[in-house]
């Protein structure tokens, strides 16, 4: 072809039928940008988003100085026993971002690891949305469904939260390559592929290698496939899509995570392939008479949990398997004491949903859409999405719609299982609530009204405000995720990196930290030091040990030197965030039997009186009055009282004040009620210490700078991070 008529036809291609085509094609490309441009607005901070992404950032490190290889033990945990790598959890997610890193500098894409670390969860995000767009066409066959989708998955927070910059961890590489799996087993059983399907095996075994939430893959596909032979829906094409989906998966979990026990996820998958190769076989080879083809899979089924609840009473792995199912539906779950103070593992509820698909953060920026906040909003769309979809799978028998309902059910379901997988819902709720969009919009479409107008004819007083709502409702989940992706911002500060500083220039190597687990990351990573507890929880007892030695009373120091010792503490760590803490520390304490709170007040009030003036702290609805002389010291015993609008109730004195210099006795009125417990003035507020902790080493190394408690000497403090240096001295005993 000469070159002239290239250039002939390509500007053929350039006129306004080809623009109007593909305009499903121009808005991707519009929403995918949006996407990745929003999610990378928390990058001008230049840092990791909360704690577990810096683990997974300095094994990354690691891996790139050596030879793409993990530390076989990794002694910056746990110190100074260390972890093992078998028990890492999934491995893969470490390895997709440094893969695709390098893909990067092989194609000339040069950046430092950090800036690629900040990027990538964006990038996967922008993915995402371009993978959930293909899903919702091959499920519900309209591109405005798949736009409709797009959206939703860029701009709903359950979603950014884990895809924004910074935030590297496993949700962005697992969640993303769930979706991949999730869209090549429908494109399988559309297209009647073996190919697709076996090419599905990648993604889904990458995706459950890297996230344990990918799990829920297995689940999916196996409860729809089970769904489908139930309705004697069954078809060739679900042996191409299902069983190598289903295999890799089950492989993907016994040969690169390591699960050799055969969880409930690994049971039903096995069954729906079983069922798949039976129902195949009946047909093929005529295993049972045509008429009772139907019967064939639901009679099967029923055997097999009859099977399994008869055999629950003699096997024990008939036992766990139910007990597994029971605790999968369960809201809260099986966590355990340890489990259950970690905020991402709590039980999730409705409004963890609706807040986090909610399209409120829009009226800010879009006033004009605060009074149809709850119409605009996602959580609202995929419950009228979900009644729709009931209606077509009893009307119109499209049984490909069980798909997506299924998956909205179990999300619901997980969220209440543990919070932290609302994750884990944005995808179906995507696609239920654009389902909904889309079917409203072929249904006007349809109307007899207007299939008689053509052209400009089709603008006219129905179709206009329609047409304005959609696109309203559209522009306010673009505000919305837009302003979402502005609020987000790292923990790490400018305190803590004073902390980790000095940890790193001013301690020895291997100079171990021991503080509650949360920080564990922050201090191997930033600080350069190893840990004695990190977020990994993977050694329970040393969460109850450190619990146990925080709660203990600081005069029984010495009875923990041996403890100390054998975990080599070099230094201490109290930072701000511990008071609040304290209820969880007791709680694994006391093995899950009490729970002790520390109440933090802040300054709301200076009242001057007579001859001293009256600082006022609130938190809540208690109320602290602290009496504060002229020379700026505290006149007398702070009344702690209850506030009911201008009321206080209760006014009772607290004699004791927890101070650098021990607990030191205030003077109370005569015959005035007091109770017990201390309070303690902090650069971060106001604290009163109930009397259970009140001669907690907690309470002295937080808030007495270690008074009376010997071997340690505080080496560090910017008011709200203390670093004390542990040297034990034998011979030394704790003050009374």
């Amino acid at each position: 072809m000469r070159l002239g008529e290239v250039t002939e036809r390509a500007r053929g291609m350039l006129t306004l039928k080809f623009f109007v085509r593909y305009w499903w094609l121009w808005c991707l490309i519009l929403i995918v940008v949006f996407t990745f441009w929003a999610r990378n607005i928390p990058a001008k901070y230049g840092e990791l988003q909360a704690l577990d992404p810096f683990y997974a950032y300095r094994m990354n490190l690691y891996m790139l100085e050596n030879n793409l290889q993990l530390p076989q033990h990794d002694y910056m945990r746990y110190w100074p026993d260390g972890v093992s790598i078998e028990k890492y959890g999934p491995l893969l997610y470490f390895y997709v971002p440094v893969v695709i890193y390098l893909a990067f500098l092989f194609v000339g894409i040069s950046m430092p690891y950090l800036d690629f670390a900040l990027l990538y969860p964006a990038l996967m995000g922008a993915i995402s949305v371009f993978i959930i767009y293909w899903i919702a066409v091959e499920v519900f066959k309209d591109k405005k469904a798949g736009i409709f989708a797009a959206v939703f998955l860029a701009t709903i927070p359950a979603y950014i939260s884990r895809t924004s910059a910074g935030f590297f961890d496993k949700e962005a590489t697992g969640g993303t390559l769930m979706l991949l799996g999730i869209y090549m087993f429908v494109r399988a059983c559309n297209k009647d592929s073996w190919k697709i399907g076996l090419l599905s095996m990648i993604p889904v075994a990458i995706a459950i290698g890297s996230w344990g939430g990918a799990q829920f893959i297995m689940f999916i596909i196996s409860g729809f496939i089970i769904l489908k032979l139930v309705l004697n829906q069954y078809n060739d094409a679900m042996i191409k899509a299902a069983i190598p989906c289903l295999l890799a998966a089950v492989l993907s979990q016994r040969y690169i995570i390591g699960y050799y026990t055969w969880p409930f996820e690994q049971v039903i998958s096995i069954v729906a392939i079983g069922l798949i190769a039976l129902r195949y076989a009946a047909g093929r080879y005529k295993l049972v008479r045509k008429d009772q083809l139907p019967y064939l899979i639901p009679a099967t089924l029923a055997l097999i949990i009859l099977t399994v609840l008869f055999g629950s009473m003699f096997s024990d792995f008939f036992w766990r398997l139910i007990n597994r199912v029971l605790v999968l539906t369960q809201s809260g779950g099986e966590k355990g004491y340890i489990g259950s103070t970690v905020a991402e593992q709590m039980t999730g509820s409705w409004n963890d949903i609706t807040s986090r698909a909610n399209v409120a953060f829009a009226s800010s920026i879009l006033p004009v859409s605060a009074p149809f906040d709850t119409l605009f909003s996602i959580w609202f769309l995929m419950i009228l999405g979900s009644l729709v979809i009931f209606y077509n799978l009893y009307s119109r028998r499209e049984w490909m719609l069980m798909l997506p309902l299924l998956w909205l059910l179990m999300s619901i379901q997980t969220v209440f299982f543990m919070v932290r997988l609302v994750f884990f819902l944005a995808p179906p709720a995507a696609l239920v609530a654009a389902y909904f969009l889309s079917e409203a919009l072929n249904r006007f479409k349809s109307l007899n009204y207007m299939k008689s107008r053509s052209g400009l004819r089709k603008l006219n007083f129905a179709s206009i405000p329609l047409i304005a709502f959609v696109s309203m409702l559209i522009l306010a989940n673009l505000a919305a995720g837009y302003i979402f992706c502005n609020s987000i911002g790292p923990s790490f500060n400018s305190y803590w990196g004073e902390a980790m500083d000095y940890l790193a220039e001013e301690t020895p190597l291997n100079a171990s930290v021991l503080s509650w687990w949360d920080f564990g990351y922050w201090f191997q990573m930033r600080g350069q030091r190893p840990s004695t507890a990190d977020g990994g929880n993977l050694n329970g007892s040393v969460n109850e040990q450190i619990a146990d030695w925080y709660v203990a009373d600081s005069q029984n120091w010495t009875s923990y030197r041996s403890w100390l010792t054998g975990k080599d503490v070099s230094y201490i760590l109290m930072d701000y965030t511990l008071p609040g803490k304290y209820g969880a520390i007791s709680k694994i304490a006391s093995r899950g039997k009490t729970v002790i709170g520390m109440l933090q007040f802040q300054q709301s009030g200076v009242y001057p009186q007579e001859n001293k003036t009256i600082v006022e702290y609130k938190a809540g609805q208690y109320t602290i009055w602290l009496p504060v002389s002229e020379s700026g010291n505290i006149a007398g015993a702070p009344i702690f009282m209850i506030s009911q609008g201008d009321q206080y109730l209760g006014r009772t004195y607290v004699t004791d004040l927890c101070t650098t210099s021990g607990i030191i006795k205030l003077p109370a009125p005569e015959n005035g009620d007091t109770m017990p417990g201390c309070i303690t003035i902090t650069a971060y507020g106001l604290f009163y210490i109930p009397t259970e902790a009140e001669y907690s080493t907690f309470t002295n190394l937080m808030f007495m700078d270690g008074y009376g408690i010997p071997d340690v000497k505080k080496v560090f403090d910017n008011n709200l991070i203390k670093i004390y240096k542990l040297e034990i001295n034998e011979t030394a005993d704790a003050l009374s």
